[in-house]
């Protein structure tokens, strides 16, 4: 009985670790983006002229708080936003060709393509 109930402990710290590890994987990833993102982004942002700096400063304000409410919305629902962000850029196959395409190159002989 006990060997049963340590098995199922060891079990479920095996997959604590393991959800742990990949938290901290994740997140170095996000990390590593955002920080490219924002050298990126520093590095070709356009300098403003100083009779603009106030326009600029009071739109920027407005897009960061639009920003928040909207990923407090995102949140709030459960959304997960890197997964969505990565469905959004990820290339598969079906984005360059149909899967009537695949379909008619699957069925055909390899062989054929090369005479």
């Amino acid at each position: 009985m006990e060997d049963a109930r340590d098995a199922a402990l060891l079990s479920r710290l095996d997959h604590m670790s393991r959800a742990s590890h990949r938290f901290e994987r994740d997140l170095a990833v996000m990390s590593g983006g955002f920080s490219l993102f924002i050298q990126y982004f520093l590095t070709m942002m356009p300098d403003i002229p100083s009779s603009e700096a106030d326009v600029k400063a009071t739109k920027g304000e407005l897009l960061y708080n639009e920003f928040l409410l909207r990923l407090g919305d995102v949140m709030s629902s459960g959304g997960r936003t890197i997964k969505n962000a990565l469905e959004d850029v990820m290339v598969t196959d079906s984005d360059y060709v149909s899967e009537e395409d695949l379909a008619a190159l699957k069925s055909t002989d390899q062989s054929e393509a090369f005479e």
